[in-house]
């Protein structure tokens, strides 16, 4: 069975408002889709200090086939803090009427029936469209800045229920980074930019590569 063995997140002035998809079938935009999640794929770990104690926080961004959501493509997301699953979801990247890159956050049914870091992900080929469940107010936005350079907002939404503050965002092949940008001014004694490196990337599913054909990994 396909289980991992694991695994956020900073800031352009992108509004961060609800958009509906724009019209699928658009080769150029299945290519920018899938530069994305080349490029945001991949294991990072980190060791945060708290109050004077060490925790360790890491993030998983797997490629996965999630038949729910055909024709779009998705990746499965897992983080962990401390020793504690913070986060597992399926996320749904697509391109905006606003010609920005948007993704949906979405929890799913039997999300807690695994250790952490053994998540079975071919469970979630065996998942219909009502074992998903969102919230519009959840999605991300994003930009490219360059070649394998995102930069965006990132609402982390633990559940529908609660709203968690957003948090500015760069994704790159190597290294991903996010601040908390709560207040209406950042402290800059509290309000510190972690910077996480990526150990190892998740290679694209064939089923994603066979959709852009001839499609160059920006992060090769």
């Amino acid at each position: 069975m396909a289980s991992f063995k694991i695994g956020f997140i900073i800031s352009v002035a992108v509004t961060l408002t609800s958009c509906a998809p724009a019209e699928k079938g658009n080769a150029k935009d299945d290519a920018r889709l899938l530069s994305f999640l080349a490029t945001i794929s991949g294991y990072s770990a980190i060791d945060l200090e708290d109050n004077g104690r060490i925790i360790r926080e890491s993030m998983a961004s797997i490629p996965v086939d999630v038949p729910a959501f055909y024709p779009d493509f998705a990746y499965f997301y897992e983080e962990v803090v401390d020793g504690a699953l913070k986060l597992r979801q399926v996320i749904v990247p697509f391109i905006g009427e606003d010609g920005f890159i948007h993704a949906s956050q979405y929890n799913f049914t039997g999300w807690q029936d695994a250790e952490i870091g053994e998540f079975d992900v071919s469970v979630l080929q065996k998942l219909s469209r009502e074992d998903f469940y969102t919230s519009r107010e959840c999605d991300l936005v994003l930009t490219e800045i360059k070649k394998g350079i995102y930069m965006g907002n990132l609402p982390e939404c633990e559940s529908i229920i609660e709203y968690i503050p957003n948090f500015g965002t760069v994704w790159t092949c190597t290294s991903t980074g996010f601040i908390n940008y709560r207040n209406p001014e950042l402290n800059p004694q509290e309000d510190v930019p972690i910077i996480m490196h990526k150990d190892f990337r998740y290679p694209l599913p064939d089923s994603m590569l066979e959709v852009v054909p001839g499609f160059e990994d920006p992060c090769a």
